[in-house]
């Protein structure tokens, strides 16, 4: 799993380095007191436009990393049984997944290795 997705540029996605960003909030309109001259009305109509420059900003970063996590969780949903795909529903990113069945699945201790390996060889 880990070369498919490192070679799609996803396995940063399964192991959590690659982390979501915060959903940008929306920037509020500025409101202007009655008593507002037009050089205080400027300044706070170029506060909200540099605001909204951020916030577009963030808001890509955001939509971007949803349009690579998507891809993530999909081959990953698509890689395994249905079966255990729907112990996964439920978790929102990849990295839930792929923690849940690394936890779920990973041999913890060298007793339970020996005992898999001898269940394997038993199978033969």
């Amino acid at each position: 799993m880990e070369v498919h997705m490192d070679g799609q540029l996803l396995w940063g996605y399964l192991t959590g380095e690659r982390i979501c960003p915060p959903h940008p909030l929306l920037p509020m309109p500025p409101t202007y007191p009655p008593d507002a001259d037009d050089d205080a009305k400027n300044a706070l109509l170029e506060a909200f436009v540099i605001e909204m420059e951020s916030y577009q900003s963030d808001l890509g970063v955001y939509e971007t990393w949803l349009r690579e996590e998507n891809p993530a969780k999909a081959i990953l949903l698509a890689s395994m049984e249905v079966d255990l795909s729907l112990s996964l529903s439920g978790l929102a990113t990849s990295h839930l997944m792929w923690d849940h069945l690394r936890r779920s699945y990973e041999i913890r201790n060298e007793a339970m290795y020996l005992a898999v390996v001898e269940e394997a060889q038993s199978l033969r």
